[in-house]
């Protein structure tokens, strides 16, 4: 193994891949790229430690942003993954319509997480786009009173902050969201959503909290979309936030809590509808903007030949997303 240009291993073409697969928002083959290199320039040092070559250009990927960002997201949406897959822990509590809705209870929180699970029959592409409009989200979400992107630091990244309304006395809540999408298609025909309150370490500033507005936290939130069909896609949802009411009991904030996000999928299912129909706005932004078109090129890829309804195993999906090793 050489630490050159023009050996086996080039430092170069695999920092330059690792950078081309996070645009592409391939954020597990990244991390794969990552691991490997790591392990290259360490079976290097392994053999010399005195290789001044090989420990520069392995502080120098420690040191990178972009690699640094690539770990981060690929260890959140692991644990986020995990849990839209996994069924420790969480308890069934409705089932109608063709989507079952459960929850679990979180150490150190009186606040449930939700989680919704269910076939919607549309294409993947048309439940992303509903997902990927942020600003029309007033007109399907409820007592939402605002909602705007504050900064696209990527293709599929955004900053995203949301304003809502609630009834006197209690003051309008708002949140500064961080999400991004994941492009899991080649590994489980799947793409993931991960979504949460903005944290220092994001590329962007954060709007300050609306004057009379209570800031809600979002500790956790996301989508797993799942080709079954052409026109099927499975759709599971997680959520895990704090809305910071400490005159409601908790047990009337769960409740409310289940309700609204059974309501959400039902809203997505039935906007998703939508999406194809000329004239709707979802269908004139998805002609105007070409990065629907890409999504689409590839999502037909994977859907090619896929025939009778059946979503991707759990198990394929966990082991898609397996941290690798060195």
């Amino acid at each position: 193994v050489q630490c050159t240009m023009s050996g086996p291993f080039s430092f170069e073409e695999s920092l330059h891949k690792i950078l081309d697969l996070q645009k592409q928002d391939k954020t597990y083959a990244a991390e794969k790229e990552i691991v490997r290199a790591e392990q290259v320039l360490s079976e290097i040092l392994l053999r010399d430690p005195g290789d001044q070559a090989a420990t520069v250009l392995l502080s120098q990927l420690h040191d990178n942003e972009s690699v640094q960002n690539v770990k981060r997201e690929a260890a959140e949406l692991r644990v986020l993954l995990h849990d839209l897959v996994s069924i420790d822990g969480w308890q069934r509590v409705k089932e109608s319509d063709g989507v079952c809705t459960s929850y679990r209870h979180e150490e150190g929180t009186p606040l449930y997480s939700v989680k919704l699970e269910g076939i919607i029959d549309s294409p993947l592409l048309d439940i992303c786009c509903v997902i990927n409009e942020i600003d029309l989200y007033t007109e399907w979400i409820p007592q939402l009173a605002t909602s705007r992107v504050i900064a696209h630091t990527s293709r599929f990244h955004k900053m995203v902050h949301l304003k809502f309304n609630a009834p006197w006395p209690v003051a309008p809540r708002d949140g500064c969201l961080f999400g991004y999408g994941v492009d899991l298609l080649e590994e489980c025909k799947s793409i993931a959503i991960m979504v949460r309150s903005c944290v220092p370490s994001d590329p962007h500033d954060h709007p300050a909290e609306d004057p009379g507005c209570v800031r809600a936290h979002v500790h956790t939130a996301g989508f797993l979309l799942s080709l079954v069909s052409p026109t099927h896609t499975m759709v599971r949802i997680i959520g895990n936030a704090n809305p910071f009411l400490p005159f409601v009991p908790y047990w009337l904030v769960n409740l409310v809590t289940k309700q609204l996000a059974h309501y959400f999928f039902y809203m997505l299912r039935k906007r998703s509808k939508m999406v194809q129909s000329e004239g709707s706005v979802y269908h004139e932004r998805v002609q105007a903007n070409p990065v629907y078109a890409e999504v689409d090129q590839l999502v037909q890829q994977f859907s090619a030949g896929l025939g009778e309804i059946e979503p991707p195993a759990d198990a394929d999906i966990l082991a898609s997303i397996a941290e690798p090793t060195t």
